[in-house]
């Protein structure tokens, strides 16, 4: 996991692999299998990514609250 300040914003670069899936940072070339699940892609930070086929099936996102952890 990487962490990128861009103004006051924290971008985080990730890769997290199960036995199944892969949940990776969406990238360019996502966006056409991003509008097949979704009306807008800027919604979604993460892809859901099936090992098997290689395939993204879905997206999500991470929200990082630091008022309410410090």
């Amino acid at each position: 996991m990487a962490f990128h300040m861009i103004g006051e914003e924290i971008t985080v670069r990730v890769t997290i692999e199960t036995d199944r899936l892969i949940i990776r940072n969406l990238k360019p070339g996502d966006e056409h299998a991003v509008f097949a699940w979704a009306d807008d892609p800027d919604d979604y930070d993460l892809g859901f990514v099936l090992k098997e086929t290689g395939e993204l099936i879905g997206g999500g996102g991470l929200v990082y609250h630091y008022e309410s952890c410090c």
